[in-house]
């Protein structure tokens, strides 16, 4: 079954050109973080991403930077705008289509991205009922928006699973493969993810990459995991070399329509996740990947536009 949100790369539309930022000359759509440096970057350097990442909407200056921003560059909706979570229980409860809309509006985001993971730790866990439970949630969000829904793969971590945390099945790759079935949705591959993953796993990120469906990649997040009490964990800290080489290997083999660095934010909870010249230079490295690794044809997927902005 071909997820519907995915087109293969011969019936999809001319690539878009997004105004003011404008496509790369790879063809790829670079993106990163909404951060205060990535917006001091790019007062210097105005090129320096086609398109910015934006995720939180509890802040009124995080707004605020959203509205200058969307003047110039395409902004990518990342969530739900607020706590919900296809396919867990709570998701009823704490959804916010209100929310959801306005974030749209501000945004003109061309399609939604959402975690495949399981945030309900007090409920059992059930992978049947979880992919039923996911694929009516996609269904409404899709039947409230009219936009196409990627699903981001996901992580766990061996020393919280007793404790409720994300469960390890949603990161076997038949699973993964199961819910873009079920959903008709396409893959937001987060290379970070797949390290934390197979570390946890206990095998090679390359070996756990080469199990996943990345043929129906969309979107592709990068960060650098980083080690915590003894094991990898997600810490959206700077690249290191296998990151590079990982997302260079994808890029020889899928058509990619956007890459987006997920370093720096706003709050306390990037301190030492947003130093200006750490970002710049993993977003001059990226340029570089993007340049001499890419597959022969790159185009981007419907939702890297950019119209009129409704703020």
């Amino acid at each position: 079954m071909m997820p519907q949100d995915y087109l293969p790369v011969a019936a999809k539309p001319p690539p878009v050109e997004p105004q003011g930022g404008g496509a790369s000359t790879t063809g790829t759509c670079l993106a990163a973080n909404y951060s205060p440096a990535l917006e001091d970057l790019l007062e210097r350097m105005p090129d320096a991403v086609d398109a910015v990442k934006v995720f939180d909407f509890q802040r009124p200056e995080c707004i605020q930077a959203y509205r200058r921003l969307g003047r110039d560059k395409p902004l990518l909706l990342h969530g739900l705008a607020g706590p919900a979570r296809p396919g867990n229980p709570s998701f009823e409860h704490v959804f916010r289509p209100d929310a959801l809309l306005a974030a749209i509006r501000l945004t003109d985001t061309r399609y939604l991205s959402v975690h495949i993971e399981w945030v309900d730790g007090g409920e059992s866990f059930c992978p049947r009922a979880f992919l039923d439970r996911l694929a009516a949630h996609v269904d409404r969000i899709r039947g409230l928006t009219g936009l196409p829904v990627l699903l981001e793969n996901t992580h766990f971590y061996r020393s919280r699973v007793a404790a409720g945390g994300n469960h390890p099945a949603l990161c076997e790759p038949e699973f993964i493969a199961e819910a873009l079935a079920a959903t008709g949705c396409g893959l937001l591959l987060d290379l970070a993810h797949v390290q934390v993953a197979a570390w946890h796993r206990g095998e090679t990120a390359r070996v756990y990459l080469a199990g996943l469906p990345a043929h129906l990649t969309g979107e592709v997040h990068v960060s650098g995991p980083v080690m915590v009490g003894g094991e990898l964990r997600d810490r959206h800290g700077e690249m290191g070399p296998e990151g590079y080489e990982l997302l260079t290997e994808l890029l020889s083999m899928v058509n990619v329509s956007t890459v987006t660095l997920e370093y720096g934010g706003v709050g306390p909870e990037f301190a030492g996740r947003s130093d200006p010249t750490v970002l710049e230079r993993q977003l001059r490295r990226l340029r570089e990947v993007l340049i001499n690794g890419q597959a022969s044809t790159t185009v981007f997927v419907e939702g890297v536009g950019h119209g009129s902005h409704q703020a």
